[in-house]
């Protein structure tokens, strides 16, 4: 029985799924950042896998690469296996350090993420937003930024090891063979020398200019990586936060999706103070003020608002749902007069 039919319908629907959630608003921020923290992980661990068996393949060969072939002409040429094995170790070395590094930074950014939510979960009032869109979105271009990068370091070191590594194998019937200079032959183990100088070099610098494209990667996510502040410069003790009280008594006319959908512009108009249309972080860490919150907490946890992300916010509850969430009513409660 071909099951591929049934399989590409279940990928489908999935994908559509998921793809609705991000565009409806009922899979936000937090999922779109636990998203990305597992797709590095994924392509980060599929990069490191690539070159380790291209490693190990390249390394390990059944029919060349003896010592009975190469042993017994030269003091360096004895030694094939070694800088054979010396090689071997380096792209071993390389995966295993790329996979201690995403894992590292993973866990940091998952624990960085975890502490944000709990800590907006300690003040919540219903008004905060865990995780703005643009921190969303830088957290997002570092761990798309290690990604590709382990992609593409992970897919150059994988297709040279092959030639780097089995050179030595197809070199164990040539450490006898030496050139001459002017009809006088070299010295044993001259060829050799010069062969595996050269190679070296070639091998150590391409996989120092592969690795200089991953380990900067991490070293830029690690750099620029902060859930944890915030600079919004914000005056709201000085706020006249009267004007909210329309805006509060309105929030207790919501108790499902058709009222949200019918009042929530309401609320935007009096949150939008210079009437652009848009909510800035200011105005809505002011209305998070005069709800309650802290001023640190409302700046930290305030967000830039469009008329339809507005409305996007009525997804939160359910099209059959009566007083699925308490947002307004909690807010109302705890306002500051």
């Amino acid at each position: 029985m071909d099951f591929s039919s049934i399989l590409n319908f279940g990928t489908t629907w999935v994908n559509s799924k998921v793809m609705m959630g991000f565009f409806s608003g009922m899979l936000a921020q937090r999922e779109m950042l636990y998203t990305s923290i597992i797709w590095m992980l994924l392509v980060t661990y599929a990069a490191a896998g690539y070159v380790a068996v291209h490693s190990v393949d390249a390394g390990v060969n059944s029919a060349k690469g003896f010592y009975l072939v190469y042993g017994d002409n030269s003091s360096v040429g004895n030694n094939l296996m070694i800088y054979e094995l010396i090689f071997v170790i380096l792209f071993l070395g390389w995966s295993l350090i790329k996979v201690i590094l995403v894992t590292l930074f993973a866990s940091q950014v998952w624990d960085a993420v975890d502490a944000r939510l709990a800590e907006a979960a300690e003040g919540h009032t219903g008004l905060e937003e865990p995780m703005s869109w643009w921190l969303t979105m830088k957290t997002m271009t570092l761990t798309t930024l290690i990604g590709i990068m382990m992609m593409v370091g992970g897919y150059c070191m994988g297709d040279v090891v092959d030639e780097i590594v089995d050179w030595f194998n197809n070199y164990e019937d040539k450490t006898d063979d030496e050139g001459t200079n002017n009809g006088t032959r070299d010295p044993d183990g001259t060829a050799t020398t010069e062969d595996l100088i050269y190679h070296a070099v070639i091998g150590i610098y391409s996989m120092f200019v592969f690795d200089s494209m991953a380990f900067g990667s991490y070293i830029f996510g690690f750099e620029f990586l902060n859930l944890s502040e915030d600079n919004l410069e914000c005056d709201l003790e000085s706020a006249d936060l009267t004007i909210y009280n329309d805006a509060f008594a309105i929030g207790d006319l919501i108790v499902d999706k058709k009222s949200c959908l019918e009042n929530i512009q309401k609320i935007f108009d009096i949150m939008d103070l210079n009437n652009d249309n848009i909510l800035s972080r200011c105005e809505d860490a002011t209305f998070q003020y005069a709800a309650g919150s802290t001023p640190e907490y409302a700046k930290k946890f305030s967000s830039i608002y469009t008329r339809a992300a507005a409305n996007a916010i009525c997804n939160e509850y359910g099209d059959d749902d009566v007083h699925m969430d308490d947002h307004h009513s909690h807010a109302h409660e705890h306002h500051h007069e």
